[in-house]
Formats: structure tokens, sequence, C-alpha cells
């Protein structure tokens, strides 16, 4: 059960273990003393998920801001940890949080359908709040990306830009 966004070769994982639950996180590289991601299953049945290395990895020219383009680690985490949830006997459905801040004056680069390709390769919205976030419900055998369209589309229109319907099926 790895981290929402958290890569392998981010810096490998290391686990922990308390009375509430426990847990992976990972590190990058020979920084050990930062975690960048972590994952937490509570004894409650919860399962938390954080990272920080997008936001400070997302950066055109270590100067632009940018949004980070991770709606596909968003969808696999929550399939992910929702049959997580499942092999401990947790019943759906299950009540999701998906949020993202420090986002005001970031840019928004979309990705483009599948099959095509961007030919302007520059920012298309820019971010105008600090945090988005939403929540829902949902079950095992759900579209993950129907699931999170409200939280995705918050986040494109704090940004000023029209979703499209495409980018909840990708």
């Amino acid at each position: 059960m790895p981290p929402c966004a958290a890569q392998p070769w981010l810096g490998g994982y290391d686990f922990f273990r308390t009375h509430e639950g426990y847990g992976v996180y990972s590190v990058l590289g020979d920084q050990r003393d930062q975690i960048r991601a972590i994952v937490s299953a509570f004894t409650t049945g919860e399962v938390w998920s954080i990272d920080t290395y997008w936001l400070e990895a997302y950066k055109v020219d270590n100067e632009r801001l940018t949004i980070p383009n991770e709606e596909g680690s968003f969808r696999s985490a929550l399939v992910g940890y929702g049959k997580f949830l499942q092999s401990l006997d947790v019943n759906p459905p299950f009540v999701w949080t998906a949020g993202m801040e420090n986002l005001e004056g970031r840019f928004l680069y979309p990705s483009a359908p599948p099959g095509r390709m961007r030919i302007h390769t520059g920012p298309v919205g820019k971010g105008v709040t600090d945090v988005v976030s939403d929540s829902g419900l949902y079950f095992l055998g759900d579209s993950p990306g129907q699931t999170l369209k409200p939280f995705f589309a918050k986040l494109y229109n704090s940004c000023g830009v029209r979703r499209e319907n495409w980018q909840d099926e990708t």
C-alpha cells in the first residue's frame, strides 16, 4: 500500500507502526530526514495519504510553480485503498476526501486527450485559491474518474479552466 503519488525511484519506502495503526512512507534519495509521501492505515478503518513531493517537483525552469497533474495517482490510490480496506473486512461505501493546497498562483497544464498531443505547451489557467478539496462516497467497481470528478472539477474551476468529460474517463 504505497503513498498516493509516491514512486519507488524517489528513494524507496520504509514502514512504521504505532498503537493507532501502521504506515508506509518514502524519502527522497539522500534526504533521509525529509518524508515526501506517507500513507497511514488506522485501526479505525481510515486510510490517510499525504504527498508533499509533487508540489516541489512541479516547476518549470525551477521558477514557474505548476499544479501537479497527478489525476492517475489519485485514481489508483482510491481503488487501491478501497481494495485494501475490503481485505480487512471494512465494507463500502468508503468516504473519500481529496485535496491540494498551496495552489494560489500556480499554473495549470492539463493533459491532452488520449491519442493527441498538446501543441501549445503553456499553461491554460492559474490558481486563484490556496486550497481545493472535496469528498464523496466510493464503492469498489465504481469508476474512479467519475468518483473523483467533483474534486477535479473544483480544481479546474479554481484556475478558470473548463474540464472536459474525457478527463474523467482516462
